[in-house]
């Protein structure tokens, strides 16, 4: 009985002990790898976990530790702001990536958010892409810091903005170009694109593809969606049809490149050289800590084209599974996942298409938002006797105006904003407008709603009213031009929702309910490793 006892005490002072490391201490691995799938909504993972294999998306569920009620505090819920949040754990209030896009006064257009002319592109030259935008440091960089610059930090993805916001400003990035079929990079990072790069664009991984077409990767009666194959909202690429099976051969080989990411073959492309990137680098092979992460884009381009209760988007998922299952077997056997803190979470979720919703006994539709510059010019004229147009520019959810004539014809601007917000509202589609001045003199009620987008205004960078449509609703641009079948961007949950599992040395496994987001990666693996968090950092440390 004695010894029974003695051994149940060793047993509970070891794992006191292994408790208060993890609390107070921190782990030491070879490399942090962040796995990011651009439109991945929180529920997605569970719709369809029976058609994953063991060791994909099941892997990181079953053995790491899942986070079930992520979701993120901005609004604007976008690729780049979305990788910027989570590359620097604070808010596009802080970090300045408003959006994809944004209007910039100084010069009179729009700004891309990873656009800087003084880095061109390599094979693009009238392109200039780095996180020149990005206002705060990022979790790369501060790993970058702590090593005294040794550590090797690299991002890739098949979009520049799911690869630049991530390897930060000191780490490399890659991203595929669709003018030449192969990935790029920015003389920001190099001065020319490395020779493993060239040697891989050079491999004719993109004939392969092209020749194999996009069947379905199950019998069609293991589809949750098998009976939406064909329905009037989906949209599709080029000639890549609406319909199984895709046949590649119906598009000239020249424009396949284009098409590409529509299909799961752009995740495939990005996970070969990913591998590639990280053999040739050495990631995880000394004892300092490497970072290195992946954006996986088709989701996203499926996703928008085909929706989200489509058989593409179902097959992709399943694709993406098997996918993952493959990334994850290379890093065992490339670096021992026992080396390995894994992060996976996704940049946003998205909503059904309004179609799709009205089926099913919700409201919804599509709010064209173009309406409102005519809208908004004509009370100008009307009201205040003006001979000059109001708004400057529109990038929905913002409209921006031109707040110099405003001020220069004794106008108030205060009270512009209120009253074409007013107008706005009268809109059915419309759920609220927020102007500029509420916003800067944080006027705003604090619902969720509300503060959402609170956290997303920068000035100088967001417009000085915010549109925030009615749940469900398909906000565009015009609805006569609709290029897309679903859509996201919004501060409502089917938006802000996104998967976020932990996986790695002294993390349990299993699942935790409390609120969170990935804003709070940063701040949690900067703990993890024991440095410091990114300079914006908003996010708390889930050490639970």
């Amino acid at each position: 009985m004695k010894s029974l006892l003695n051994i149940v005490l060793i047993i509970l002072f070891s794992l006191t002990n292994t408790s208060a490391e993890n609390k107070n201490g921190h782990q030491k691995v070879k490399a942090v790898v962040q796995i990011v799938v651009d439109q991945l909504r929180g529920d997605i993972l569970n719709k369809f976990k029976s058609n994953f294999c063991e060791d994909g998306f099941k892997l990181l569920m079953q053995k790491g530790l899942s986070f079930t009620n992520a979701n993120f505090i901005h609004s604007i819920t976008k690729t780049a702001p979305g990788h910027a949040t989570i590359a620097t754990g604070s808010i596009p209030a802080l970090h300045g990536i408003v959006g994809n896009d944004w209007y910039d006064e100084k010069t009179d257009s729009q700004i891309y958010a990873c656009e800087d002319k003084s880095a061109k592109v390599f094979g693009d030259g009238k392109r200039g892409l780095s996180p020149k935008n990005l206002v705060v440091s990022t979790l790369s960089d501060e790993i970058y810091l702590a090593t005294e610059g040794k550590s090797k930090i690299f991002g890739v993805s098949f979009k520049d903005r799911g690869a630049i916001f991530l390897a930060g400003h000191s780490g490399k990035a890659f991203w595929f170009s669709k003018s030449f079929e192969g990935f790029t990079s920015s003389k920001y990072y190099f001065t020319g694109l490395p020779g493993y790069v060239v040697n891989f664009n050079n491999s004719n991984l993109l004939d392969k593809y092209y020749k194999e077409g996009w069947k379905l990767l199950f019998p069609k009666e293991k589809y949750r969606y098998a009976n939406l194959d064909v329905n009037d909202y989906e949209r599709t690429e080029g000639n890549l049809g609406k319909t199984f099976p895709h046949d590649f051969k119906k598009i000239k080989r020249k424009k396949f490149a284009k098409v590409l990411p529509f299909t799961p073959f752009g995740d495939a492309i990005t996970y070969e050289f990913a591998k590639e990137v990280i053999k040739r680098n050495g990631i995880g092979k000394d004892s300092v800590v490497d970072y290195f992460s992946v954006s996986f884009s088709s989701t996203d381009y499926i996703g928008h084209r085909f929706s989200p209760n489509s058989l593409e988007y179902e097959d992709q998922i399943y694709r993406l599974d098997r996918t993952i299952a493959k990334f994850l077997k290379f890093l065992d056997s490339e670096i021992g996942l026992q080396n390995i803190l894994i992060v996976f979470t996704a940049d946003h979720g998205v909503a059904e298409a309004p179609e799709y919703l009205t089926e099913h006994n919700q409201t919804a539709k599509v709010l064209s938002t173009y309406k409102f510059i005519d809208m908004c010019n004509k009370f100008g004229k009307t009201h205040y006797f003006i001979n000059f147009n109001l708004v400057k520019d529109l990038i929905p959810p913002y409209i921006y105006l031109n707040e110099k004539e405003i001020t220069k014809a004794g106008l108030n601007i205060c009270k512009v904003e209120s009253d074409l917000r007013n107008l706005i509202l009268k809109d059915e589609g419309v759920y609220n407008v927020l102007t500029g001045c509420w916003l800067e003199q944080n006027k705003v009620t604090g619902n969720l709603i509300d503060t959402r987008v609170l956290n997303s205004y920068y000035p100088g960078r967001s417009g000085q009213l915010y549109i925030i449509n009615m749940p469900g609703w398909y906000m565009g641009y015009n609805a006569t031009e609709r290029e897309n079948s679903a859509t996201h961007g919004t501060p409502w949950n089917y938006d802000t929702y996104v998967p976020l599992i932990f996986m790695g040395p002294g993390i349990p496994s299993g699942q935790n309910a409390r609120p969170c987001g990935p804003q709070d990666i940063a701040a949690t693996i900067a703990f993890y490793l024991g440095i410091k968090a990114p300079s914006g950092s908003v996010g708390n440390v889930l050490t639970d």
